[in-house]
């Protein structure tokens, strides 16, 4: 159950900072350049890894090559990229396949899925039974039944998750401001996006706070005249049943009209990618944005986040690929990793741009962005 001192208040005050595990350490942009594990030439007789990403390599794979990096550890590394489209994961699994890896390595739920599937399922489109598997940033795999708890898989492969649990998000935003009514966009063909939905109404239906949660509408197929006059213009490549970005301005519109006091971005890959749209949008209206991933705060222009350090992740990342490929350890019996310390952080330009400022209590231990987004 969750337990607020008063949800009706703006939870400023000690009883809700101790509710709320918040205090993060660690670097969340430790380095400027993009990790180069992809460009390194490879090596004979070292263990090869291949990398199944979502938008290339990232903060976490910053992290992971500091940590190989400070135990002088070397693998090839190969990186198939999806470019952030999700109808290529299952192309980009059988170039794995072929590859042979020591090691399969994807990012998010729908890699991770798309790979391995679920443990109901007989068998996995990827080899799991002869390649070890190492997840990340799968914000429940649980719920999607990529392993049964966080204590073990029970088949060959072990990842990390990087999700602030909701019920702290949610604290953490109720210590902000006065919150009577979120609003959330989310994807309805990403699974954690979906699942995370469904966790946040019930939070918030359980301490009587309105959830203004609205699906993005799907494309339609057009025809093939229609299709070249889109390709002239340069948008781009319409896809039957992916969502539709062109609809957002009228979705954040529809939700500034039902009077939210924040808008929730979740763990949502369509969202990250359009994070500029959306929370431009809203501010636009004067809502605030309160994001649990790093991507829209640091890159973007939410108000205030709770995090978990995607290079922190790196390194644990990096842990495990050490405890698998070197230390010979089962990935079935280790258990899925997660981060037990979170960052607070607050964009103070924001809250100068729209007039809602944070409680002088959280600025004694939030870390507080002056600038435009890093």
């Amino acid at each position: 159950m969750l337990r607020l001192c008063n949800p009706r208040v703006a939870l400023a005050s000690w009883c809700a900072l101790t509710l709320v595990t918040i205090f993060g350490a660690g670097s969340l942009r430790a380095q400027d350049q993009m990790p180069d594990l992809c460009e390194r030439p490879h090596i004979d007789g070292v263990p090869h890894i291949v990398m199944i990403l979502w938008r290339g390599p990232t903060t976490v794979e910053q992290g992971l090559q500091a940590y190989l990096d400070s135990r002088d550890l070397t693998f090839n590394v190969t990186c198939l990229s999806a470019d952030r489209d999700s109808s290529r994961f299952a192309q980009l699994v059988e170039q794995a396949k072929e590859l042979e890896p020591d090691l399969l390595y994807t990012w998010g739920t729908s890699a991770t899925l798309a790979a391995v599937g679920t443990y109901e399922e007989d068998a996995a489109v990827f080899p799991v039974s002869q390649t070890p598997v190492l997840f990340t940033m799968v914000s429940y795999p649980v719920q999607s039944k990529i392993v049964p708890n966080f204590d073990g898989s029970g088949r060959n492969l072990t990842g990390s998750s990087h999700t602030v649990p909701l019920e702290s998000q949610l604290k953490a935003m109720l210590a902000y401001r006065d919150v009577t009514r979120i609003g959330m966009i989310f994807n309805p063909r990403e699974d954690n996006s979906v699942l995370n939905m469904h966790e946040m109404r019930a939070l918030t239906e359980e301490i009587g706070i309105e959830l203004v949660a609205i699906s993005v509408p799907l494309k339609e197929r057009q025809d093939e005249s229609d299709t070249e006059v889109e390709a002239d213009r340069g948008d781009e490549e319409v896809s039957e049943g992916q969502p539709d970005p062109s609809t957002l301005p009228e979705l954040i519109a529809l939700m500034a009209a039902q009077d939210v006091q924040f808008l929730y971005i979740g763990p949502d890959n369509f969202v990250g990618t359009n994070q500029e749209t959306i929370i431009g949008e809203a501010l636009s209206y004067g809502i605030p944005s309160f994001t649990g991933t790093e991507l829209e705060i640091l890159d973007g222009d939410a108000l205030v986040g709770l995090v978990t350090p995607y290079y922190n992740l790196g390194l644990l990342n990096g842990s495990l690929i050490e405890r698998i490929l070197l230390d010979g350890e089962a990935p079935e019996t280790i258990p899925i990793g997660t981060l037990a310390r979170f960052t607070y952080i607050v964009r103070m330009n924001v809250a100068l741009r729209i007039g809602v400022f944070p409680p002088l209590d959280i600025l004694e231990f939030a870390r507080i962005l002056e600038g435009e987004s890093e």
